[in-house]
């Protein structure tokens, strides 16, 4: 029993042991790792605490707030939502800002710089507010002098002043269209007095009147380029905008349905052009300076937006094809990841070849459009096809029929029964329409 006891005493000398370290010598020693790292730092803050911050220099006075749901605020001199990015390399310079050595026995500030320091920034908080005061760098280059609230100065690195040497335009917020291209369901787009109007229906983008089919990815990315417009220059107020001479008329205005909330931007060329002279005008009146390619990048005309593509299908649910050259005609069957031949199996290899047809197909654009319907070719650029296709789906339906006609140079007419568009397409795409004795040879 005495052995037992023994170790039942020590068995609760390490249980009282292990309590002391975790109840006083761990919180001892995490309070000293964490003065150690504030007293590390020029701001013992972190960036949830802040909540606003006051760049002030010898031209601009600028204020950042944090609003509800954590987004950031320009409050002074404009009103206007910050650049997060900007914001967030300002928030981790003012909080990691390190201590390099401090200071001491300046009696003459302007000898660093920091009797009329030409950089200031103040953090607020819920404990109040902390400043720091920038000054010269020291003659070695590799710092920069700081003076916080408590007069305390400091060496800190020579890159943390640079990123608070910021302008009004350097943490403004640049996009100026807020939407989501994805609710978008009406596109108008008038340039020179002339209107293309896109509209979203159940099978895709159209436009025109009869309506023709728009390119979704270039759409799309019409959409995307519009939401990421960014302002190289700002013009808040009716002075600085009566400062700005542009054309009375806009070279293209641009209006969106979002949400059934509706989005508007004209671009105006200013008055007697030159370079970097194209300006953005939103709904709401404000002007800004955009890259004067701009225009010139977007897919804005019918010609850019149209959908080329011969047929439009997805490969995936075409079960089957029936294959039409002039020297033979098959039918293909999918049969799961199989394909039949005339009612007979094939192997692999083959449905690779089926597989890479589709694709081929389902991918298919024209190079140009000859004519919206037949009747504006010759008749004989499709009357003895070179090949004909006819993609059937799982209900016996026809899903589409391509028909490949005659050459036109290094191109071949091609058109699809379901759109009546007749296209040039390259005229290498035929090889990619394997013989029936390739398919059979095929393992």
């Amino acid at each position: 029993m005495k052995r037992y006891g023994a170790t039942f005493a020590l068995l609760i000398l390490a249980v009282v042991l292990g309590l002391y370290f975790v109840v006083v010598e761990n919180p001892r020693e995490q309070a000293k790792d964490d003065q150690r790292e504030r007293e590390s730092r020029v701001i013992g803050l972190k960036e949830d605490e802040i909540t606003s911050i006051e760049v002030i220099t010898p031209s601009d006075r600028v204020v950042l707030e944090r609003a509800e749901g954590g987004a950031w605020m320009i409050t002074r001199p404009v009103t206007a939502e910050a650049d997060d990015g900007a914001v967030r390399r300002v928030l981790a310079q003012l909080t990691t800002m390190s201590v390099i050595r401090t200071i001491e026995g300046i009696e003459d500030l302007a000898q660093v710089g920091l009797a009329a320091p030409n950089l200031r920034v103040i953090a607020r908080h819920a404990q109040g507010e902390t400043t720091v005061e920038f000054g010269d760098a020291n003659l070695a280059g590799s710092g920069v002098y700081v003076k916080r609230d408590d007069q305390k100065i400091f060496l800190t690195s020579a890159s943390a002043k640079s990123t608070f040497d910021v302008t009004l335009d350097d943490v403004r917020r640049k996009e100026f269209l807020d939407f989501d291209p994805q609710a978008v369901t009406r596109v108008t787009i008038t340039t020179a007095g002339r209107t293309l109007g896109l509209e979203q229906r159940p099978d895709g983008w159209v436009f025109g009147n009869p309506p023709r089919p728009a390119d979704p990815d270039t759409v799309s990315s019409l959409l995307s380029r519009l939401r990421a417009l960014r302002a190289m220059a700002f013009f808040d107020t009716p002075e600085q905008r009566a400062m700005v001479r542009i054309d009375p008329l806009p070279r293209t205005v641009v209006e969106l349905m979002a949400h059934d909330r509706p989005v508007r931007v004209a671009f105006y060329d200013a008055r007697g052009g030159g370079p970097g002279a194209l300006y953005a005008r939103t709904g709401n009146e404000k002007l800004y300076r955009v890259n004067e390619n701009l225009l010139a990048e977007m897919p804005l005309d019918a010609v850019s937006l149209r959908d080329l593509r011969v047929v439009r299908i997805k490969s995936d649910d075409v079960m089957g094809i029936e294959v039409s050259l002039p020297t033979e005609t098959y039918h293909l069957t999918r049969k799961v990841a199989t394909w039949d031949l005339d009612g007979h199996s094939l192997g692999e290899g083959a449905a690779d070849r089926i597989r890479d047809l589709l694709q081929a197909v389902a991918e298919l654009k024209g190079e140009s459009i000859v004519a919206e319907t037949l009747s504006g070719v010759p008749e004989s650029a499709v009357q003895h096809p070179a090949a004909r296709l006819q993609l059937g789906g799982a209900d016996g339906r026809v899903l589409a029929t391509l028909t490949i006609g005659e050459r036109s140079g290094d191109q071949r007419y091609a058109y699809s029964e379901s759109s009546g568009t007749v296209f040039l397409i390259a005229r290498g795409v035929l090889g990619r329409i394997p013989s029936k004795a390739a398919l059979e040879s095929t393992q």
